[in-house]
């Protein structure tokens, strides 16, 4: 861990990330995973009760009211309907959860579901859709006259988790992901295999929450993730460690032009990103910085920042494993030098 940005700054907003697809096994796979493969977060699912979420009993810890309490220390609330009364008793429960996951169930659209993340104490933590390559291959066969409820979906999705592609054929698996990229134009596309994806890139990552193999880095404006990802592309997570991890101290205040150019070109192998920044002439406020897909926020918050750096947290893709030349730097974190130092 940094020491420098071991606490946890900012205000207690929980972040709420809607989870929604086509009705399927692959939407019901990442659920129960964020139950019981969660690093051991205090987090908490609120899906439809008709979904097909189902919990072995050894994890269950106790009932509590509405609310199922597990030995990994998530919460899980099955609701019909409207879910701000479970919403509300989360956000005032005596330990607070680090993040909730709300299944938009069948008949229920992303828009209407993201508007939960604006009540009072929650905050946007991203748009997942899950589907399968079954799914998509219908549509590609059978493509409907109308624009279709999935199609409308992607368009609003921020990450696209695919489970099924990986075994398919090289010319059915293109065809896939070029229907993808199509209609999710504003989404990062995450492929899988029987809902294998680390709970980090569904969920990011934070000062207090790193796995063993983040890499710790101090953020300038010519910092560049580069590496491997960039040289020889990507590949699907093959087990709960197999994404790559950044935590970034960001010193003092910050040009948020030069911080806006960054993010911005950031590569396409990032899937998430959080942080806490202080922008240069803004001492009364902080700004968090929150990231999944393609799209980030830059938001103010009400107080001034707590602690003197900021930080920022980012989750991607990892690369193919590949032999390292004799004397790869164990890190992809470069850091160009200033052209006008020479």
């Amino acid at each position: 861990m940094n020491r420098r940005i071991q606490a946890r700054a900012g205000s207690a907003s929980i972040p709420l990330v809607v989870l929604g697809g086509p009705a399927s096994a692959s939407r019901a796979a990442l659920l129960q995973r964020v139950l019981t493969r969660n690093d051991g977060r205090h987090v908490a699912v609120v899906h439809d009760a008709s979904s097909m979420v189902a919990i072995d009993p050894a994890f269950v810890e106790r009932v509590d009211g509405g609310a199922c309490v597990l030995r990994t220390g998530a919460v899980c609330y099955a609701v019909e309907g409207d879910a701000s009364a479970a919403l509300a008793e989360l956000r005032s429960a005596t330990v607070p959860v680090e993040c909730v996951v709300l299944e938009a169930g069948d008949g229920s659209s992303f828009q209407r579901t993201s508007g939960y993340a604006y009540m009072p104490g929650y905050r946007p933590g991203g748009t997942v859709l899950a589907t399968d390559a079954a799914t998509i291959v219908s549509e590609l066969e059978d493509p409907p006259i109308d624009e279709s409820v999935l199609a409308k979906e992607l368009a609003r999705a921020e990450l696209v988790v695919l489970d099924g592609a990986v075994a398919a054929s090289s010319t059915t698996r293109r065809s896939i992901r070029r229907w993808l990229l199509d209609h999710a134009r504003r989404a990062r596309i995450v492929e899988c295999e029987s809902g294998c994806v680390p709970t980090a890139m569904l969920l990011g990552i934070g000062p207090s929450r790193t796995p063993a193999h983040t890499r710790l880095g101090e953020w300038t404006p010519r910092l560049s993730l580069e590496g491997d990802a960039r040289r020889h592309g990507t590949t699907p997570p093959r087990h709960d460690d197999d994404y790559r991890a950044w935590l970034l101290t960001v010193r003092g205040s910050i040009d948020a032009r030069e911080f806006r150019d960054w993010a911005s070109a950031l590569p396409e192998s990032i899937l998430r990103g959080d942080g806490e920044l202080h922008l240069r002439g803004e001492d009364r406020r902080g700004f968090r910085f929150h990231l999944c897909g393609t799209r980030w926020t830059l938001t103010p918050e009400e107080s001034a920042p707590e602690h003197e750096h900021g930080w920022i947290a980012l989750v991607g893709l990892s690369p193919p494993t590949r032999p390292s030349p004799p004397g790869t730097p164990a890190s992809s974190i470069v850091e160009h030098p200033d052209p006008s130092a020479r």
